[in-house]
């Protein structure tokens, strides 16, 4: 009797998996058999029903979209996209990692030679070793940088190695990447949510772990250190960049600050960062951003990134940078063909893993031969120093070009031959990859891997890293660059003990409670205190804009007397939402004229007035502050910046849908002031929102109060009822006194109530309990000029006459002790934004001055 055939349910896993033709198969091998170091993940893989692998991609997107894993393409300005995570790892063997940490922890002890050397004596250059136009007629080589030496001659403290395998099943490094390289972070999340998703697959393949490695490079970053307590920062750019999450993450993993130049000041030649605190010396930055960018005043002069002075600081001493400023050079591509050479003459070894085939055009041979070739080649503009920051396009591939396009290129690189390499355009390996229905398919592969100095003086590699992949459907999207569609976790398998080190995250180390945030960045709280303070302006003006939208198409409600038309429109002019003059013209076309008018301007997303712009720029504050912000805050806070566009949007519009829309605002604004009361933690930053959103009412309550009250008429009980409406305390009136509004209660109610949440007494109160625990800055304990004006605020107010105010009135009638009074608590709101400037933010001599419509 035949036997049944058996059944090999990881064939079936592999039916649409078709490397393309000539590449390197990384499954398998040339008798179609299974790789040994990827037969367990295919057998897991094989074991996995549909609904599981649906669950497991399910889950993937979910995580990513919580923990809002984001990034931005280079070049690209906005939105970000979300991170594309393939959760099929790529398999690389226990052995041949060994070899390529062998071969790059060489290349890297090389490069940091040559860094050494360049920024130093420059012996090579003497010797003939390297042609002067490599090194000084780049745009990476910045002569502020030469002769500034680090602790140990250890220039490069991070390295990263984007490599690729090519048909003959060699490993190329395709690209040096050791000024600020990218994609720790991304590494990290890529092995969470890959060990999460698929957690029996993680451990049946007995994967190394990574934390070991952050846990060491760590150390030797802390060992630069003269401090017990060291203040060890992460530099990013000022706006967000295209990894700001890469950036942020790895921070939060290592137990160091993300701060932006801003945050940062100079002071005789020493680094401290601006805190409420006060400034506070920095020990190490972990650099970010490219050295060009880090001092205006000795680099770049229009680097917004930077802190004027780091450079100095830097050559002084005071302060520890990794990687070291002035590396970028020997990222030049046209180096690549000279590193067999220097390896040799300055570690006596030959090169273990070899670059990519390149020749610099620099050189009469290698430029003939790249002009006999050009549509066989990869052909990269090198930045010149003339060049550094122009916008061009910066690499070629000659097989898609047309013979116009060739010869344009050919007469380029005869023309400026110094700026030109050419590279062998080498076809990448394939490894699975699940496409869009689930499917394993093949999928060119490259991969990003990361060396970090320890502190015994040399370098370990990452036992894992970041794969990039592209799916045959999207291989033509990234023709001028490696397949970077797709991201994937490296895990590298190992017979031994998977984490030798005993680390299992750097996130778990047991640290002593702490409920304060002592380095909250000065920056930081001025973007929260000003995110409160339009918070509280764009309430203020929903309210009115609805509340002149409501009396106009005579829906006021509790039956009030309507306001005269001409005085709303002068609360819009003295809050800023119009000008005297347009006011005029609007109030010349009559009503429905005016609100067909208003709420097209006020609704307009691409509109300058006032309520856009408001929205603008608490959408622009959120972006900055958002490691601050609960996923939940920032979705309604989105959701609440977005909304006028559907106004906007609308086929038709009329005043019930702006009213609508107003409605929908101001539910979506209790909402995120209900969060904020209920969820947000009180420590400093909650205080300098909260500080910002009470002032500001303080201001906006004194204007307002002015405007309606300033001239009694015979409209004074519809002006009353709309002052009420507007602070929102319409019913609490109606059910104290059951009467129309009078000045004197109102004024009572509004002002110098201390039971009404929304009255200016209230906002005092509570400022002067934020300011007293908010950080001393009296060292002898005395009270600042910020705590003396609400002092005075105070006191003000809890002696206040409202019938004084009422009956002390000029000639014309005019309530001119009114007057005075909501002018200078108007102006005290002002002072206090000063001094609190002053005294948290700017950490200078004197603060800018802000007034009604200051921006942060």
């Amino acid at each position: 009797m035949l036997s049944a055939p058996t059944y090999d349910p990881a064939e079936k896993l592999l039916s649409h998996y078709q490397p393309a033709a000539g590449s390197y198969d990384e499954l398998r091998d040339a008798q179609g058999n299974i790789r040994a170091h990827w037969r367990a993940l295919i057998n897991g893989l094989s074991q996995l029903s549909t609904a599981d692998t649906d669950q497991a991609r399910a889950n993937s997107r979910r995580l990513l979209l919580e923990n809002d894993v984001t990034y931005l393409p280079q070049g690209q300005q906005e939105p970000a996209r979300p991170w594309q995570l393939d959760l099929v790892p790529f398999m690389l063997d226990g052995d041949e990692f060994e070899q390529l940490e062998r071969g790059l922890d060489q290349r890297t002890r090389l490069l940091n030679a040559i860094i050494s050397d360049c920024l130093g004596p420059q012996n090579l250059l003497l010797a003939g070793k390297l042609p002067p136009g490599i090194v000084h007629g780049f745009g990476g080589f910045l002569p502020a940088c030469h002769g500034i030496r680090p602790p140990n001659d250890t220039f490069l403290y991070l390295a990263g190695y984007d490599l690729a395998r090519g048909p003959d099943g060699r490993w190329w490094v395709v690209r040096d990447r050791v000024s600020s390289p990218s994609g720790l972070g991304y590494t990290l999340e890529n092995r969470i949510i890959t060990s999460q998703c698929l957690p029996g697959l993680f451990e049946g393949n007995r994967v190394r772990r990574i934390a070991g490695f952050f846990r060491d490079f760590n150390e030797a970053l802390l060992s630069q250190s003269r401090q017990e307590d060291p203040l060890n920062l992460v530099l990013t750019r000022q706006q967000r960049g295209p990894d700001y999450f890469d950036h942020a993450f790895l921070g939060r993993y290592l137990g160091h600050n993300v701060v932006a130049g801003a945050d940062l000041t100079v002071r005789d030649e020493r680094l401290y960062l601006k805190t409420i605190h006060g400034l506070r010396p920095v020990d190490l930055l972990l650099r970010r951003i490219a050295t060009h960018s880090i001092d205006p005043l000795e680099l770049r002069v229009d680097a917004l990134d930077g802190v004027p002075g780091l450079l100095q600081a830097v050559r002084a001493g005071q302060v520890v940078m990794a990687n070291w400023p002035g590396t970028e050079f020997v990222e030049n591509p046209a180096l690549a063909s000279f590193l067999p050479g220097l390896c040799r003459h300055l570690l006596g070894e030959e090169l273990l893993t070899p670059c990519i085939a390149s020749w610099w055009c620099g050189q009469a041979e290698e430029r003939a031969y790249v002009l006999d070739n050009l549509e066989h080649l990869i052909v990269r503009r090198v930045d010149s120093a003339g060049s550094w920051g122009l916008q061009r396009p910066n690499h070629f591939l000659g097989r898609v070009m047309s013979r116009a396009e060739l010869d344009e290129l050919r007469t380029m690189i005869q023309e400026r031959p110094e700026e030109f390499v050419g590279q062998e355009a080498m076809q990448v390996s394939s490894a699975p990859a699940w496409n869009d229905n689930g499917q394993l398919t093949a999928a060119t592969t490259s991969l990003r891997l990361f060396l970090a100095a320890n502190t015994s003086g040399g370098y370990q590699m990452m036992p894992g890293g970041l794969a990039r992949a592209a799916l045959p459907d999207r291989a033509e999207r990234s023709k001028m660059r490696l397949p970077n569609d797709l991201n994937k976790d490296i895990w590298v398998a190992t017979t031994g003990e998977v984490n030798p080190q005993g680390v299992t995250s750097l996130l778990s180390r047991r640290q002593a409670p702490q409920r304060s945030d002592r380095n909250l960045p000065s920056r930081t709280a001025d973007n929260l205190f000003w995110l409160g303070a339009y918070m509280e302006r764009a309430e203020s003006a929903t309210r009115l804009f609805r509340s002149l939208f409501q009396h106009i198409s005579g829906e006021a409600s509790l039956g009030q007397q309507v306001a005269a038309l001409d005085r709303l429109a002068a609360v819009l002019v003295a809050q800023g939402h119009l000008s005297s003059r347009r006011a005029r013209r609007l109030l010349s076309k009559g009503t429905s004229s005016l609100v067909l008018e208003l709420s097209s301007t006020i609704f307009d997303p691409d509109g300058d007035d006032s309520l856009t712009r408001i929205l603008g720029n608490i959408e622009r504050l959120c972006d900055l502050v958002r490691e601050r912000l609960s996923p939940d805050m920032w979705r309604l806070l989105e959701r609440f910046t977005q909304l006028p566009a559907r106004y906007a949007n609308r086929p038709t519009r009329n005043l019930i849908s702006a009213l609508n829309i107003l409605n929908d605002m101001i539910d979506n604004l209790a909402a995120i002031n209900g969060m904020i009361a209920l969820n947000m933690t009180r420590a400093n930053g909650f205080r300098f929102l909260d500080a910002g959103r009470r002032i500001e009412r303080t201001r906006q309550n004194a204007r307002l109060f002015r405007e309606l009250t300033l001239r009694p008429g015979p409209v004074e009980t519809g002006t009353l009822s709309l002052l009420l409406e507007l602070s929102d305390c319409a019913i609490t009136y109606r059910n104290r006194y059951s009467a129309q509004p009078v000045f004197n209660l109102t004024a009572d109610l509004l002002l110098t109530d201390h039971s009404h949440p929304r009255s200016m007494l209230s906002q005092v109160v509570a400022l002067r309990e934020l300011l007293a625990a908010m950080p001393e800055v009296d060292p002898e304990g005395l009270p600042g000029p910020a705590v003396k004006t609400l002092i005075r605020m105070d006191s003000s107010l809890r002696l206040l006459d409202t019938e004084h105010l009422d009956h002390t009135r000029s000639r014309s009638g005019t309530r001119t002790a009114m007057a005075r009074f909501t002018q200078r608590c108007e102006q005290d709101a002002d002072l206090l934004t000063s001094r609190l400037t002053v005294c948290y933010f700017s950490h200078a001599a004197e603060g800018r001055i802000t007034g009604v419509n200051s921006n942060p």
